[in-house]
This record gives structure tokens, C-alpha cells and sequence, in this order.
């Protein structure tokens, strides 16, 4: 991660999102063990697809054509039939999100689409693998049961087609796979609060007093930015999410940090040989400014009270430390003691 740059947290704002069934589950083991998502009617190869005109109306037309006579099947009972291959082929891009459903949807893998529409006949005359043969190559990266998922996203799983968009959940699916991200001018981070029995109501105070430390180092250190400039989400379930975001990439990082140095240690910054003549900083540049003016203005003893409470009630949501900032500051330095932990150094 050294010379990390923003790309390495962006996601497009061009991104879509899709749920791709799996036949009832029978292909969802192949597809997340092989790496791959797929769609049938082999009739239909891939140079025909890339022979199609650039019109859809004319390539619904031939693709219907097609289906007549190598399937029989009657060009008023083919549509659907043509609207999901033309999906699969022409509206999935590399870097779309994958969502394939296992038996029942009991199990659920989320992937990023890595190549563009191949051909794949070695199965053509074996049983029990998918004979699919278009198909497209699939980085999965989260593999959950459907009912860990947030009680919004388990309703995509209501769709029956073979191949749905559902963008309407991206924001859900973005939070499920990133804590740190940047998408369009938005910066976001999410805290995983991971505590399964009912929390009180002095536990949800933990917002305000993480922002008022955080207007305090802001205001100390010239950040210029304030908890007016965060909005923030929570999820009412337990465990649930909290979700920050703002414009300034620099205030969202400081929120991460805030909780990493309080529940996970503080680190010794060894940032050296970056390039001063650059224009634009890099993130890793950025965190490592800050998370070094941070790691002092916590130790200073006056920090202590609001240190610890903010500590307790982390605890007691079991909130996590975002993996993304701690992976970042495990590439700028070597973790010391934990905060609260520091007691020569809190009281001086």
C-alpha cells in the first residue's frame, strides 16, 4: 500500500449491480469454487452475439430469429429469453458487483465481474456441472448467510429472473464489502457494531462524544472540517452498521482512526521517501500526517475522561476497528501499546 492513492478506495459511481440466480443452486458451489457466473441457450454463441447490430430492437429480432430455428421456439414466446442474454452480454461490464444465491438463498456470494464474455465448451456433454457455456469470469469476495445480511438486502432475493439489476440495494452492498470508501465527492466509513443484545441508551450517546473529539482535534489542528460536514446512518438492528460520510476524505479518516488508536493501539509512523514534489497527496501521505498529530493530541492527559468513555461504550457495541484503516496503518508503522491500556502516559 505504500504511495496509496485514492483510486485504491474508489469505487465508480458508474458501478451496477446485479443478481444472477443459479439455477435453484445447483450452480453455485461451480461458480463460486471455478470463479465464473453463466447463462444458457448454448444455441446462441458468442459470435452471434458479437455479430448482432448495435440496435436493440434489430438484434432482438435476429436473436429471435435464431431461437426459432434452432430451438423452436416461437419468436412471440422468446423476449424474455432475449432481454437476459442481451443483459448478460451487453449491460454486465468488468467491475460490476455479482450477487449469486445459493439452494433456497439460505447462502449468498458477492463478487466483481473480472472479465468480459467468453466461451467455455468443455462441459458441453457432462452431467451434473453447468453446461453453460457463455460465461464471465468473477472475483468473489464476501461469502454471508442470507439472514446475516441487513434485513433491506435480504429483499433482492425476491426476484425470480435470471439475471437482476439491483442497484436500488448498491448502497447496502457497498457497505457490506468496504468500511473505507470514496464514491463521486463521499467519503464513507463503516462501523460494524457487532453486539447481539440490547444496548442501552447511554451506549448510543457514543456518536456525540466521538464527534466532539473530533471537532476538538479538527479545530486544534486546522482540519476544516466539523460534525456538521458528517452525516451519519444507523442501522436500528443490533448488530447493525454506522455509517459516516462526508466530502473531505481527511475528516472521514480521522473517525476511523479515532476508534483504531482508542480500541486497537497506537502506531509509530516509519513514513519516509515519499515524493515531496508531488501535486496531489497520497492517501498513505494524508493518514500518516494525520494519525500522527492524532496519536499525540489523544495522549494528551486531558483526553483521558472522554477516552475512556468512548472506549466503554465501543466495548459495549462491540464495534469494530475498520479493517481498511488498520491495514493502512500496519503498511505506515509498527503498533504500540493500546491507548487505555498507556497509563504512564495518560496520567503524566
Amino acid at each position: 500500500m505504500e504511495n496509496l492513492g485514492i483510486d485504491d478506495f474508489s469505487i465508480s459511481t458508474e458501478r451496477r449491480y446485479w443478481l444472477v440466480r443459479t439455477m435453484g443452486g445447483d450452480y453455485y458451489k461451480e461458480y463460486v469454487l471455478d470463479g465464473f457466473i453463466a447463462i444458457g441457450y448454448n444455441e446462441i454463441t458468442i459470435e452471434d452475439l458479437r455479430n448482432l447490430p448495435p440496435d436493440y430492437t434489430l438484434a432482438k429480432d435476429i436473436l429471435a430469429e435464431k431461437l426459432d430455428i434452432k430451438l423452436e421456439i416461437p419468436k412471440e414466446r422468446s423476449g424474455y429469453i432475449i432481454s437476459q442474454i442481451l443483459r448478460f452480454e451487453r449491460e454486465l461490464t468488468i467491475g460490476d458487483i455479482i450477487i449469486v444465491p445459493g439452494r433456497n438463498s439460505h447462502m449468498a456470494s458477492f463478487g466483481i465481474v473480472t472479465s468480459d464474455t467468453y466461451e467455455y465448451t468443455e462441459n458441453a456433454h457432462k452431467a451434473e456441472v453447468c453446461q453453460f457455456e457463455k460465461r464471465r469470469s468473477v472475483e468473489w469476495l464476501k461469502h454471508s448467510s442470507r439472514y446475516d445480511l441487513h434485513a433491506e438486502l435480504q429483499l433482492m432475493f425476491n426476484s425470480r429472473h435470471i439475471i437482476s439489476n439491483v442497484d436500488g440495494y448498491g448502497s447496502l452492498i457497498d457497505n457490506l464489502l468496504n468500511d473505507f470508501y470514496i464514491k463521486g465527492d463521499k467519503t464513507f466509513i463503516v462501523l460494524r457494531v457487532r453486539q447481539e443484545d440490547e444496548l442501552s441508551a447511554e451506549d448510543f450517546t457514543l456518536v456525540g462524544d466521538l464527534m466532539s473529539l473530533f471537532n476538538e482535534f479538527s479545530e486544534e489542528y486546522g482540519l476544516g472540517v466539523t460534525s456538521a460536514d458528517v452525516k451519519m446512518k444507523m442501522s436500528v438492528q443490533s448488530p447493525g452498521d454506522i455509517t459516516a460520510f462526508a466530502s473531505s476524505p481527511e475528516g472521514i479518516a480521522v473517525i476511523g482512526l479515532i476508534i483504531m488508536f482508542i480500541k486497537g493501539g497506537t502506531f509509530s509512523i516509519n513514513w519516509g521517501g515519499f515524493d515531496l514534489n508531488i501535486k496531489v497527496p497520497t492517501m498513505s501521505e494524508s493518514f500518516a500526517k494525520i494519525a500522527t498529530a492524532l496519536n499525540g493530541f489523544l495522549n494528551d492527559r486531558s483526553k483521558r475522561q472522554i477516552i475512556k468513555k468512548l472506549g466503554t461504550k465501543l466495548d459495549n457495541m462491540e464495534i469494530e476497528t475498520p479493517q481498511s484503516i488498520i491495514s493502512i496503518m500496519q503498511e505506515l508503522g509498527t503498533p504500540n501499546k493500546k491507548i487505555e491500556d498507556n497509563e504512564h502516559k495518560l496520567e503524566g
